[in-house]
């Protein structure tokens, strides 16, 4: 159903993601399916509160801009030039690992949470 709506919708080439405003919105996230170029107004969503999962193909999209806006809203960034359509609808709500503090005694490193390996975007 969400497929052939997605399918139906008429791409008009204009964006102006300073007009988004992405609340929260009890356990919802948002899939922002964009180049990231911004040609019609800023480049910022007015508020983002919510994790956002950035997906996109276009190899002239503004990558940095998508990552910064998954990344800091908690959700995460597909570029579907390196990430297969099956890992990118597995990393949709997938909590990756992030280093939460680091612990240093006399220049040494003590202890490090969480522990193991992080997760390393594609």
């Amino acid at each position: 159903m969400l497929l052939t709506y997605l399918q139906g919708l008429q791409n008009d080439g204009g964006t102006n993601l300073s007009a988004l405003s992405l609340p929260k919105n009890g356990d919802a996230y948002w899939l922002l399916f964009t180049d990231g170029l911004g040609n019609l107004g800023g480049e910022m969503p007015a508020a983002i509160t919510t994790p956002v999962y950035a997906i996109n193909s276009d190899p002239r999209a503004n990558h940095a801009l998508l990552r910064h806006l998954a990344d800091t809203s908690g959700g995460a960034y597909f570029n579907l030039a390196s990430v297969s359509d099956v890992d990118a609808v597995a990393g949709i709500r997938s909590q990756p690992f992030s280093s939460l503090s680091v612990t240093v005694n006399n220049g040494n490193v003590a202890g490090i949470y969480p522990e193991g390996p992080p997760m390393v975007p594609a």
